[in-house]
């Protein structure tokens, strides 16, 4: 199945899943990830289908997800759930606050998670200058989705 290209925010993408592939069909979930104590994501994008994909890609790699679709609710999960996430994985162009903005503000909960931006578009931003602010890695997207996977397991061990 391939869904059209869209555009939001200035942003242009396309994406192809095939009902074949793994993502999909994985019999872990979120619920049963927590039973099996791994490691916890808190994904932040304010595109709910990227937020779908990628949850379902981390769960399919044994990862516990928390979504939000804005630094305010991410916010509002961490402090629910700190003690169960391992890392934050952040969009940087969101609407009220941005990526940087949330991690900022996740910092002041917890001064030692480790966090993660993806974008397509930084807008004032630089991949740089995020590393520089204390982010472990930038990612582009569209996502290589097997070496976020990677870089995420290395950062929760």
């Amino acid at each position: 199945m391939r869904p059209p290209a869209w555009r939001t925010q200035g942003l242009k993408m396309s994406v192809t899943v095939t009902t074949d592939n793994p993502i999909w069909n994985s019999k872990v979930s979120s619920e049963n990830a927590a039973s099996q104590n791994v490691a916890g994501v808190l994904l932040v994008d304010d595109t709910p289908f990227i937020c779908s994909l990628l949850k379902g890609l981390l769960v399919s790699h044994s990862f516990q997800v928390w979504t939000a679709e804005s630094g305010t609710e991410a916010l509002e999960i961490f402090r629910a759930h700190s003690s169960k996430i391992s890392v934050a994985l952040l969009d940087v162009q969101m609407p009220g606050l941005d990526g940087p903005e949330t991690a900022e503000e996740l910092l002041k909960i917890n001064p030692d998670l480790p966090y993660c931006f993806m974008s397509g578009e930084p807008g004032k931003y630089t991949a740089t200058g995020l590393q520089a602010r204390g982010a472990r890695a930038f990612f582009d997207k569209p996502l290589s989705l097997n070496r976020r996977i990677d870089t995420l397991k290395d950062l929760t061990r």
